[in-house]
């Protein structure tokens, strides 16, 4: 393994060109099941020191990912990390990393959402998304949840994809009658919440069924700029008041 002052002078950029995106995968399969941003010697301490980083630099010792990099070490070899981009800003990182997660399964690991509205789309979706018009705000209290199609395609369904593992407030969301399922920007579907509960210890879900009546013709529309904004990367958005 190279040392943290060798990968710092390779990866080293000049100013604010200091950030690069890397992979990291498993020696035993050649499989990627992480992607990352850093500067200076970041990815090879994300590789050698992963106790170090937990706690303090968002790890978490339970996470699939935290767990996997430990199996690696502890049968003593090598995590394999490959540098995909070098010398770019914090925002171009950004958009490349964006792009890999899209790529590349990884293993437990939940994509950013950074740019999500610009994220993997089909043309036929696209032009469907064109075509779409905003929706007005309805009256009724409500939550935007953005998923994907690789959600639905790995929960089963919509329904599945759209009403469990968020990590937002209880009370708070308790307070909204309607979820609104939203892909690429546009609503999939309209649901009525039966009622709202605790999932785990960060996260929440909720049981319900598709909506109905006036509420219901929002399915097929595009939502609001408010929400589709830059930097909104939050999948979770509260209706605004």
């Amino acid at each position: 393994m190279v040392s943290y002052s060798e990968v710092k002078d390779v990866l080293a950029g000049e100013g604010d060109r200091k950030y690069y995106v890397y992979r990291l995968l498993d020696p035993r399969s050649y499989h990627t099941f992480y992607v990352g941003k850093g500067s200076g010697d970041r990815v090879i301490r994300h590789i050698t020191n992963v106790e170090e980083l937990i706690g303090t630099d968002g790890e978490d010792a339970s996470s699939l990912k935290s767990q996997l990099i430990s199996e690696i070490l502890a049968e003593g070899m090598e995590v394999i990390p490959i540098i995909h981009r070098r010398g770019m800003t914090c925002d171009e990182a950004n958009e490349v990393e964006a792009a890999l997660m899209d790529a590349y399964t990884c293993l437990g690991y939940t994509q950013k959402d950074f740019c999500y509205e610009r994220g993997v789309i089909s043309l036929e979706e696209l032009c469907k998304r064109a075509k779409a018009e905003e929706y007005a705000e309805p009256a009724e209290d409500y939550v935007i949840v953005k998923t994907s199609v690789k959600a639905i395609d790995e929960r089963g369904s919509l329904y599945e994809a759209a009403r469990y593992r968020w990590r937002a407030n209880l009370e708070n969301a308790s307070k909204c009658k309607y979820v609104l399922a939203v892909i690429d920007g546009v609503v999939r579907e309209v649901y009525e919440v039966k009622n709202w509960y605790q999932y785990d210890s960060e996260r929440i879900a909720f049981h319900g069924k598709p909506a109905s009546g006036r509420i219901a013709q929002y399915k097929g529309r595009l939502i609001p700029s408010v929400y589709r904004g830059k930097g909104i990367a939050n999948p979770f958005l509260y209706k605004k008041k």
